[in-house]
C-alpha cells in the first residue's frame, strides 16, 4: 500500500509539474512569439464632440485580437441605440460587429462586457460608431464610448 502512495505521489507531482511548465510557457512570451496587451478607448458623438477618436489604426506588424468590448451611451434624445464596431477583414470590404446596448436609468444605455474575437486586418481602422433611434428633441444628444481590449501576437 505504502508503495502504492509513492508511485501515485510521483505520478500526481509530476502532473503538477508538467501543467506548471505547459502554463509558464503559454505566458506573455516565448521565443517565437510575443503577446502584447493593449486597451483602446473610442467615442462617437451626435451633436457634441468628442475628446476621444472614434477610430483606431491596428499595428501592422504581428495580428491583432479584441477579446472584449465595453461601453456606455449617454443620451437625453434617443429610446434605444444601435452601436457596432467596423473594419475590413478577411478580403470583404466591411466586417461589422454589432453591439448590445440595454437601456439604463443612470447612464442611458449600458453596453455589457462583451467577450468576442474581432481579428481587425493589420493597418486597418477599426472604427465606432452608432445609430439613435426615436429620437426626440434633447438638447445634448447622445454620446457613446467604448473600451476595448485584446493583444496583439507579433512573432
Amino acid at each position: 500500500m505504502r508503495k502504492r502512495m509513492q508511485i501515485f505521489g510521483t505520478a500526481l507531482a509530476l502532473g503538477l509539474l508538467t501543467v506548471a511548465v505547459l502554463f509558464l510557457s503559454s505566458g506573455t512570451s516565448t521565443a517565437q512569439t510575443t503577446f502584447t496587451p493593449f486597451a483602446a478607448t473610442l467615442c462617437s458623438a451626435d451633436k457634441i464632440t468628442c475628446n476621444t477618436p472614434n477610430a483606431i489604426t491596428i499595428p501592422t506588424a504581428g495580428r491583432t485580437v479584441i477579446e472584449q468590448v465595453s461601453g456606455e451611451c449617454v443620451s437625453d434624445s434617443a429610446d434605444s441605440v444601435l452601436a457596432a464596431l467596423q473594419g475590413p477583414g478577411g478580403g470583404a470590404p466591411k466586417v461589422r460587429t454589432e453591439l448590445p446596448a440595454i437601456p439604463n436609468a443612470v447612464v442611458g444605455f449600458v453596453i455589457p462586457t462583451t467577450l468576442t474575437r474581432i481579428y481587425p486586418e493589420p493597418g486597418s481602422q477599426l472604427i465606432f460608431f452608432f445609430t439613435p433611434h426615436n429620437v426626440s428633441q434633447g438638447t445634448t444628444g447622445t454620446t457613446c464610448t467604448v473600451w476595448i481590449i485584446g493583444h496583439t501576437i507579433r512573432p
